[in-house]
């Protein structure tokens, strides 16, 4: 008789066991579950409240600007603060002059073409302005819209 009690004794054990390992399970699941919302959580914020990042295609880590308002176009004063985009259709020159292979004469030409043959509708458009080609659209279609 003792031995059965110590068979059933030992069922009990390894049930009991076999309950914990679910519940360590069950637990692990659910913290993981938690973590992967605070994680969704965060990038929502970011999205939502400081704005989606684009990074250089240098292969730099670092954010180049942010793209949140394209509306209202910020130059940048060195390559280290975060920028808009700059849109073509209501840039100042001293806003046209910070992009990169645009100088005063170039900024001047995009405003001269914009007044005369109306607003841009793609930014392509801007290789239609006198000294602008391929090779400056190529340097500043990162930091342009319409």
């Amino acid at each position: 008789m003792k031995a059965w009690k110590n068979k059933d004794e030992r069922i009990g054990k390894e049930n009991d066991n076999q309950k914990e390992e679910q519940a360590l399970h069950q637990q692990t699941c659910i913290l993981i579950a938690i973590a992967c919302l605070f994680c969704a959580g965060i990038l929502l914020y970011q999205v939502f409240f400081q704005g989606p990042v684009i990074y250089q295609k240098s292969g730099e880590d670092r954010p180049e600007s942010s793209v949140f308002s394209s509306s209202e176009p910020e130059p940048s004063a060195s390559s280290d603060t975060a920028v808009t985009l700059i849109n073509l259709n209501t840039a100042t020159a001293e806003e046209l002059d910070t992009l990169p292979g645009i100088g005063p004469a170039r900024a001047q030409a995009i405003i001269n073409y914009r007044e005369e043959q109306g607003e841009f509708y793609t930014i392509e458009q801007v290789m239609e302005v006198d000294g602008i080609g391929e090779g400056i659209f190529e340097q500043i279609r990162e930091f342009i819209t319409v």
